[in-house]
Formats: structure tokens, sequence, C-alpha cells
């Protein structure tokens, strides 16, 4: 939930021309990947949202990769790099997406508990055009196919 706080403080920030206070919360979200994201790519808070009954951490997992897409995207209008940045033991965006790539292809055919359609497209497209890499760009496909989804991200994503 603090991920999606840098968001909407960022984007008001953004929206209203306070770039100190958009600059600043971005910077600040290296902190944030570095509290939440381990070396491994693991975001422990995430994969931990777990019960006897269900298990929603896949979900937890892509609900925060979205909201740091988003934080990245608007990173680079400000020159911070937040796709790219590592701490000094590896952690980072990209690595994050890598470890969740590995939970969804051990997670079965659905699974997601709720339905994540946006979320997975835009974090999915944004990560495939900052990382050059194609597989990302088709993967929301494999779990949701929305033609109306894919044809708006491919717009948004051109």
């Amino acid at each position: 939930h603090g991920t999606f706080y840098d968001v909407q403080v960022a984007y008001i920030a953004d929206f209203l021309g306070e770039s100190e206070i958009a600059s600043e919360t971005l910077e600040g979200v290296k902190e944030r990947i570095r509290s939440q994201i381990e070396p491994s790519g693991e975001m422990p808070a995430e994969t931990a949202r777990k019960t006897e009954r269900i298990d929603v951490s896949i979900d937890y997992q892509i609900f925060n990769l979205y909201a740091f897409s988003e934080l990245a995207t608007l990173g680079k209008k400000y020159n911070i790099d937040l796709w790219n940045y590592k701490t000094e033991d590896g952690r980072g965006l990209q690595k994050a997406y890598e470890y969740f790539v590995g939970q969804l292809s051990s997670a079965g055919e659905k699974p997601f508990k709720f339905d994540r359609t946006g979320p997975l497209y835009l974090a999915f497209r944004a990560a495939s055009k900052a990382y050059g890499n194609e597989d990302y760009w088709d993967l929301p496909k494999k779990y949701y196919t929305n033609p109306l989804v894919d044809e708006v991200s491919r717009e948004m994503f051109k």
C-alpha cells in the first residue's frame, strides 16, 4: 500500500507542477526497493499474503509491481531511472519481475484469485518496453485474453 501512496503523491505533484515534490518522492522509491525487494527479487511482504484458506500472494505481488512500474515510468520524466536502479546487493525492479515470472510459472493456469487484468497488462507491457523483453509483452495474454485491454495497452506503449 505504501508503494501506491508514492504513486499518488508523485503523480499529483507532477500534475500540479510541483516537480521538487515529485522528484523527492521518486528518489524515495529507491528506499522502498531496498526495503521491499530481496536480492533474489522476492517481495516478502507480498509473498507472505497467505491464509489457511486462500493464497493471494500472486495478486499482491502483481499489484506492487504495477505500482512500481507506474513510479518507474514517471521517473523517466524526471531522469530518475528506477527501472534499472539496483542496490549493491542486487535488489531492483528487474529482479522482482524475474522472480514474479518464476512464481507465475509454478502457480498453475489460474494463479490469480482476483481479476488482475489491468495491473498485469500495464506492469508487464511497461517492463517489456523498459527491458526490451518481448516475453514480458506477451505474458499477460497467457492469463487474460481480453482484446480491448490488449489493444489499449498496445496503444499506450507504442
